[in-house]
C-alpha cells in the first residue's frame, strides 16, 4: 500500500471509530436520564457522528474520483460537469437542472441571464453609450477586439461572480452583473498580439435576450466608426527602460472587482444556483474539500498528490499547432521541475496532473502575453502551448469562472502515437507566473 493510501485508509478508520463512538455516546447521554445535561451531550454525540461520517463520506468520494481518474485518463470533475461544458451549450441542450432555473428566474422576474441562453451583443452605439469616458463600465473596459462581435448571438457560458487576481494579491475578488459567452476569446490584436487567448467579460448592458432559439453566430453588419474612448483606452503607455504598458480587461480586473471575504460561503453557493456547475459537480467539488482540510488537520495526504520523479524525460520535441498530443505521466513531467514546481519559469500547477495521460490537440503555440500585474508584455524565452478543450475549471478555486488556458511545455506532452501511462495526483495550487 503506498503513502497516500495509506493515509487515505487512516482518515477513513478514525472518521469510522468517531462516528460510531459519537452514536454511542449520544445514546448512552440520552438514556442517562440526566435532563438538560444529557440532553445537550446527546446532542454533541450525534454532532460529532455526524461530522465524522461525512468525513467517511468524503473518503470514500476521494478514492472513488481517483480510482476512477485512473482508469479512464478523465476528470471526474469535468465529467460530472459536462452538460455544463462548452460543447452541451453551444448546440442548446438544457438538463433538468437549468430547465429548472429558467422556469424559476421567470416566476421571480430575474433581469439577469441564465447559463445557456441565447444572447445578442448589442450595437456598438448602444453599447457607447453605456461607457464612461474612459470607455468602461464599472471600471471593466469594453475592449477594441470586443467590437467585432457586435450584433453576434452567443449563448451565456457562465456567470461570473468572482475572478482570481493571479498578478497581485492572490486571492478572489466579487465581480457582480458580469458573464462570458461561448467562444468569444480575446485575439489581443489592440493589445500588442497578446497571445493570452482570455475569455472576454461581457457586462449585461452590453448584452440583450433573443426571442426565440434564433441563429447561434448571426452577426450583424457593423460600422467601424471613428476612434474614440474604447481605443483610446486601449492605446499602451509608456513604461520604464522604453516598454508600453498595457491596459485590458485583466490588467483591469482588480479595479472593477471589490474584496471578498474567505468566510462569505455564498461565493460557493452562486456558483451552483446560477447554473456554472451541476448538482453532482458541485458535491464532488465540496466533499474533496471537505477531505482535503482534514487531510491538512491531522498532516496527512490531500488530493491530488504529486508523484515522486519518475524516469529521466526525453529530449524536447518541437510540436506545432493542430498536432495531436497526450500529456505525459505526472512523475515524467516532476522529473523536469525543479523544487518551485518550475521548468524554465513555468510553473507546473499540481491540479493540470488531472490530466495526465489525456488525448488533446496543439490549440496555439504562446510567445508574449500581458502581465496581469504590470500591464507589461512578457515574452517568454521558451514559448509554451495551450491545449484544446483543455482550460481551468476553477473546482479548487471555489468555482471561479475565468476559463483560462492552462500553459503547457513541449516537454510535457507527447505526439499521440507515443502511449504514456497516465498518474494521478497533485495539490491544488492557483498561481499564474510567466516562464521566462
Amino acid at each position: 500500500m503506498t503513502v497516500r493510501y495509506g493515509s487515505y485508509a487512516k482518515t477513513l478508520l478514525a472518521g469510522v471509530f468517531g462516528g460510531g463512538a459519537g452514536i454511542l455516546g449520544a445514546i448512552v447521554a440520552a438514556n442517562s436520564g440526566q435532563g438538560a445535561a444529557s440532553s445537550a451531550l446527546a446532542a454533541l454525540g450525534w454532532f460529532v457522528a455526524i461530522l465524522c461520517l461525512l468525513v467517511v463520506a468524503s473518503t470514500l468520494v476521494v478514492v472513488g474520483r481517483e480510482r476512477y481518474q485512473r482508469l479512464t485518463c478523465a476528470n471526474p470533475f469535468e465529467v460530472l460537469n459536462r452538460a455544463r461544458s462548452e460543447a452541451t451549450l453551444a448546440a442548446g441542450r438544457a438538463d433538468v437542472g437549468l430547465r429548472l432555473r429558467y422556469v424559476v428566474r421567470r416566476m421571480f422576474g430575474s433581469r439577469g441571464f441564465a447559463v445557456g441562453e441565447l444572447v445578442e451583443v448589442r450595437p456598438y452605439d448602444e453599447i457607447r453609450a453605456t461607457l464612461d469616458e474612459a470607455g468602461r463600465v464599472e471600471a471593466l473596459p469594453f475592449m477594441p477586439e470586443m467590437r467585432r462581435f457586435c450584433g453576434t448571438r452567443a449563448r451565456i457560458f457562465r456567470r461570473v461572480d468572482k475572478i482570481y487576481d493571479y498578478g497581485g494579491r492572490k486571492d478572489l475578488r466579487r465581480l457582480d452583473d458580469t458573464y462570458l459567452l461561448i467562444g468569444l476569446r480575446c485575439d489581443g490584436s489592440a493589445h500588442g498580439d497578446c497571445q493570452a487567448h482570455c475569455y472576454l467579460l461581457w457586462k449585461s448592458s452590453w448584452l440583450k435576450r433573443v426571442s426565440g432559439s434564433g441563429d447561434d453566430g448571426k452577426r450583424a453588419r457593423q460600422s467601424p466608426g471613428e476612434p474614440d474612448a474604447v481605443d483610446a483606452g486601449a492605446k499602451p503607455l509608456p513604461a520604464a527602460g522604453g516598454s508600453l504598458r498595457y491596459r485590458c480587461q485583466f490588467t483591469e480586473l482588480v479595479a472593477a472587482s471589490a474584496p471578498l471575504s474567505t468566510m462569505d460561503y455564498r461565493q460557493d453557493l452562486r456558483p451552483l444556483l446560477a447554473g456554472n456547475v451541476t448538482l453532482r459537480a458541485f458535491g464532488l467539488a465540496l466533499c474533496t474539500r471537505i477531505f482535503n482540510f482534514v487531510q491538512r488537520l491531522r498532516g496527512g495526504v490531500g488530493y491530488p498528490v504529486m508523484p515522486p520523479p519518475g524516469a529521466v524525460p526525453k529530449p524536447e520535441a518541437t510540436l506545432r499547432r493542430g498536432d495531436e498530443v497526450v500529456v505525459r505521466a505526472a512523475a515524467d513531467i516532476v522529473a523536469t521541475l525543479d523544487g518551485r514546481l518550475r521548468n524554465r519559469g513555468l510553473y507546473f500547477d499540481p491540479e493540470m496532473t488531472k490530466y495526465c495521460g489525456r488525448p488533446s490537440v496543439i490549440k496555439a503555440r504562446v510567445d508574449r502575453i500581458i502581465d496581469d500585474a504590470t500591464g507589461l508584455m512578457r515574452t517568454m524565452k521558451s514559448p509554451c502551448l495551450v491545449l484544446e478543450n483543455v482550460d481551468y475549471t476553477g473546482e479548487t478555486l471555489r468555482f471561479v469562472a475565468q476559463h483560462e488556458h492552462l500553459f503547457w511545455r513541449d516537454l510535457w506532452l507527447s505526439p499521440a502515437k507515443v502511449q504514456t501511462d497516465s498518474v494521478v495526483g497533485s495539490e491544488p495550487a492557483a498561481d499564474r507566473d510567466v516562464g521566462s
